[in-house]
């Protein structure tokens, strides 16, 4: 165990040292020169991974294992790329990786998307290019009951209201009902 002192090693080139900590090993060749002390420095450097999600509670999973839950503090954590996933029910999983600075918190931070806002918005961008507004804009009505104040789904529900406002005045002016589709273009105004 480190710290040691090894008496007794003749002098010469070529020493191994071998130090291992939990999962993590150095390798040191050194030198013993008589008559003196032979100080050698091993260190281990690690870096603090710091993950957080909204909402909180995903699973951090890393080559397949589960690390805990976040908000998750991982110290002791080796420098250099460091990939994982969350995974939280109801939620698109996300994959995600940074780069481990030693001697620092390396902080990851996301929002996770809920898998109903994304099928809503799916269907309602489908919807938009078949020109079916009145779907378009159902179903970008149902992404923003999942994710509220969202800017893709509240631009998409006022094109598709636009559009379908405006599609209804030229059906209602091919038919002759001319007040009916004034009325519709006031609505798209």
């Amino acid at each position: 165990r480190l710290p040691i002192t090894i008496t007794g090693l003749p002098e010469g080139s070529g020493y191994q040292l071998l130090a291992t900590r939990k999962d993590d090993q150095k390798d040191v060749s050194f030198d013993v020169r008589a008559g003196t002390t032979n100080d050698l420095m091993v260190e281990f450097l690690y870096g603090t991974v710091d993950i957080q999600s909204d909402p909180a509670g995903a699973t951090v999973v890393k080559d397949g294992h589960s690390l805990g839950v976040t908000p998750l503090t991982l110290p002791e954590t080796k420098p250099g790329p460091f990939e994982f996933a969350l995974r939280l029910d109801e939620y698109d999983p996300v994959d995600a990786s940074l780069t481990v600075v030693a001697n620092h918190t390396n902080e990851y931070s996301t929002n996770l998307i809920s898998v109903h806002y994304t099928r809503a918005m799916t269907s309602a961008r489908q919807f938009f290019q078949a020109m079916n507004y009145d779907q378009a804009t159902a179903a970008a009505t149902e992404a923003l009951e999942h994710k509220p104040g969202d800017e893709a789904a509240t631009n998409l529900l006022q094109q598709a209201t636009v559009l379908g406002h405006l599609a209804k005045a030229e059906t209602l002016a091919l038919q002759g009902s001319f007040t009916n589709a004034i009325a519709e273009a006031n609505l798209a105004l």
